[in-house]
């Protein structure tokens, strides 16, 4: 059948036929060298209709050819992985939005919990690296395994000043998306706001002592296991 033909049975323009064909995801089962003009089999239609609803439900287009490489079984628990990801992001940018309209129209939204603590001066092991936010967990992780595998070496940490923080309880790490951090973010301003602290008044000196991720372990620590987080901002 003819391009148009296809695309009309598939629910696929021809411009993303053309895409998905220079991609190697759904070639033509024919191209007329004369012409250059593309046919299509039934048989592809399967294809190019999983291709349609995939795309149709927000999967992005590199994930999609990860994902034509799957089994039926493994295709569905990826799905499945998919979307619940994708409900926690919408609930999260849902809190967002609330958030964002109640500041406007001057109504107080608690969007989390915020807490002061106090802690003491001590040395600190560290490792620094510059990660974006999906690199974040992985980080953790790897500095985990780290002072788990290895014996800690005999050396000075860098000391770290006694201090107060503000912070908000994230619950566990790895469920943690960028909606998240803003609400957070916002939650730690409105209670700044609240509490009558200045910016001056924000530890942000020596450098290391800024905004900060804690990650808590609780035992039993295992492979799966997965720290409760926080975000916490130093204040004087």
């Amino acid at each position: 059948m003819s391009i148009g033909e296809f695309a009309r049975r598939s629910r696929l323009s021809p411009k993303a036929l053309r895409l998905y064909d220079g991609r190697g995801l759904l070639s033509p089962a024919r191209v007329d060298e004369l012409s250059g003009y593309r046919y299509y089999e039934d048989a592809q239609l399967h294809q190019a209709r999983l291709i349609a609803t995939l795309r149709h439900v927000g999967v992005p287009l590199t994930t999609v050819e990860e994902l034509l490489e799957l089994d039926p079984a493994e295709l569905a628990e990826q799905l499945t992985a998919f979307w619940r990801d994708a409900e926690s992001r919408h609930a999260g940018q849902r809190k967002l939005v609330t958030a964002l309209v109640d500041r406007l129209t001057g109504r107080n939204t608690v969007m989390y919990e915020v807490n002061a603590r106090e802690l003491p001066q001590r040395s600190l092991l560290t490792l620094k690296r510059n990660v974006d936010v999906s690199g974040l967990w992985a980080f953790g992780k790897e500095f985990m395994a780290l002072m788990r595998d290895q014996r800690l070496p005999r050396m000075e940490g860098r000391e770290e000043p006694a201090h107060r923080e503000a912070y908000v309880d994230l619950g566990p790490g790895g469920q943690i998306d960028e909606a998240q951090w803003q609400l957070a973010d916002e939650a730690l301003r409105s209670w700044r706001d609240a509490q009558g602290i200045e910016d001056k008044q924000l530890t942000l000196t020596p450098e290391d002592l800024g905004v900060r991720i804690t990650y808590l372990a609780t035992p039993p620590v295992t492979e799966t296991s997965v720290p409760d987080c926080d975000f916490a901002v130093p204040f004087a």
